[in-house]
């Protein structure tokens, strides 16, 4: 990129200014230039590689740090495996998904998504198509700069920011999911999020029933209630057909949007028009883009993991049942004398060492309890679930009122109520 900006900047030497001795090509300096590597001076091309290498290796480390703090943030429980292979993992899964979400975004929707991205990048292509002294293409530079600041600013105050107070899922009532918001647009956006996010874990829980009349329209269904009897601010997210699916793609989309007009803003801002007899005006611009460049574009590309590990990061763990050691006095055993075993727990976390482990069943706050290795006898593993999901299924979330018919509490109702 900087040798084609150079090359743009650069110009023919005159016919009548006879070449200097040192401009002189040998094959010993095209050989000592090849040796050279094009992104460090002066070092090899073969050390040049592993250092992006180790830059590449370095980016992704950071982003399985940033993605699975964000996770435990979210959950509100202590993960305590972070070595290098699990943070590998992790940025590793971030990274496949994170292609994934963008091109299934773009190839089935190549218009909705298309058309944004090349009127993003419209003046800095328009730039380009102009010489470097016409002022039709500085303004076209300028006007890329604008586009790229107010994106950046776009994707982190309304996409990223809200996602900073989706915390302590597990330990505090889900149904605090749906308080109103105090004044103020960020504090209902914020709450926007945290319904959306709600919605989308929603599957099996939120139901459409069709309609017992010919040709009528399905209602849907909450845990036993009624549309009209579904709290405001969840019934407005969970769209008709499948209410769960809906409010997941909103979710990607989001995250979608944020990850190209983070590369599109890259693009905008590294590759612009050079303005060689700079004015007030234009220094004002190049300040505007070293801003953008160096503070709101490293800060957004750093969230989008910060995303993905509260958004779209599967809050899924395997379900398990433990049996302890005989000889272990602490737990209580079953009748007959045989090893204590557990209802089933869901692991959320394990190491070498300990395993933890989380009980659904148990009224709130949840406790996660960390075992050593050396008090389990077995472990017999089942499918993995989500533990949001589990404990929506519980419908002892929802805000106390009347299901009618039936004349007690929604908070009362038991699994078996909504199935």
């Amino acid at each position: 990129m900087s040798s084609f900006l150079h090359r743009r900047k650069s110009r023919a030497p005159r016919s009548d200014i006879p070449a200097s001795p040192g401009d002189a090509h040998t094959p010993k300096a095209d050989a000592a230039n090849d040796a050279r590597g094009d992104g460090f001076a002066g070092l090899p091309q073969a050390t040049s590689a592993w250092i992006g290498a180790l830059g590449v290796t370095a980016g992704l480390a950071a982003a399985g740090f940033i993605g699975k703090l964000a996770l435990q943030q979210f959950l509100g429980i202590e993960l305590g495996n972070w070595t290098a292979l699990d943070l590998s993992i992790f940025a590793g899964r971030w990274a496949i998904d994170t292609l994934t979400i963008v091109l299934q975004g773009i190839l089935v929707h190549p218009f909705l998504w298309g058309g944004p991205i090349l009127l993003y990048l419209a003046p800095t292509l328009v730039s380009f198509s102009f010489p470097l002294e016409d002022t039709r293409g500085q303004i076209a530079a300028r006007a890329s700069i604008v586009l790229a600041a107010a994106g950046l600013c776009y994707a982190l105050v309304w996409c990223e920011m809200p996602t900073l107070s989706l915390n302590d899922w597990l330990t505090k009532e889900v149904s605090r999911q749906l308080d109103d918001p105090g004044p103020g647009i960020m504090p209902a956006r914020e709450a926007d999020m945290r319904t959306t996010l709600l919605a989308s874990k929603m599957d099996g829980v939120a139901r459409m029933i069709p309609s017992q009349q010919p040709g009528g329209a399905p209602s849907l269904d909450v845990c036993g209630l009624k549309s009209d009897q579904i709290p405001d601010r969840l019934r407005s997210h969970l769209k008709t057909g499948y209410p769960a699916r809906a409010a997941a793609n909103s979710l990607r989309g989001i995250y979608a949007a944020c990850v190209i007009i983070c590369l599109t803003s890259l693009v905008a801002l590294f590759l612009h028009q050079v303005v060689e007899k700079p004015r007030l005006l234009d220094d004002g611009f190049r300040a505007l883009r070293l801003s953008a460049s160096f503070v709101l574009l490293p800060l957004v590309a750093c969230l989008i993991p910060y995303m993905y590990g509260k958004l779209l990061y599967p809050s899924t763990f395997p379900s398990v049942t433990v049996t302890f050691n005989r000889e272990d006095a602490a737990k209580s055993t079953q009748p007959g004398g045989g090893p204590a075993s557990t209802p089933r727990l869901l692991i959320v976390d394990e190491t070498d060492k300990d395993i933890s482990l989380l009980n659904t069943q148990v009224n709130l706050p949840y406790e996660v309890e960390i075992i050593d290795r050396s008090e389990i006898k077995s472990i017999v593993r089942y499918d993995k679930e989500d533990v949001l999901n589990k404990i929506l299924m519980q419908c002892n979330w929802l805000p106390a009122m009347r299901i009618e018919g039936v004349g007690n509490a929604t908070s009362s109702s038991s699994p078996g109520d909504s199935q």
